[in-house]
């Protein structure tokens, strides 16, 4: 699942960590979504959370509160929030690729993932 900067549309989507890039593809026919270079990555943060976050750091998009998530009504969710200069892209991990994504991620990027507590 995906959710796109200021678009806010959610998608089903698919994710490969290829050199260079991250590219989020439609699962439903495989098209590009989106393709973040790692170069370009400002800021990394993962949660587990009702809601996804992003961070306030000089040089990252501004992530909005109330953007995606399942409110009051849905449980914890695997988020991860990449930020570029000018846009950022959010990303529902599941259960069970969420260590590998993080550590190809840091992998790829150089740095860390920022992980923060969840509510």
């Amino acid at each position: 699942m995906v959710f796109e900067g200021s678009k806010s549309r959610e998608v089903d989507a698919l994710l490969s960590l290829e050199p260079g890039n991250l590219i989020v593809r439609s699962k439903s026919n495989g098209a590009v979504i989106r393709t973040v270079p790692y170069s370009a990555i400002a800021a990394a943060t993962y949660v587990r959370a009702r809601k996804p976050r992003g961070q306030a750091i000089p040089g990252a998009s501004n992530v909005p509160d109330d953007v995606g998530g399942s409110g009051i009504f849905g449980g914890a969710r695997h988020w991860l929030t990449l930020q570029t200069s000018d846009d950022y892209v959010i990303i529902r991990l599941d259960d069970r690729n969420v260590n590998g994504v993080l550590n190809g991620l840091e992998a790829r990027t150089g740095n860390k993932v920022t992980r923060t507590q969840g509510n």
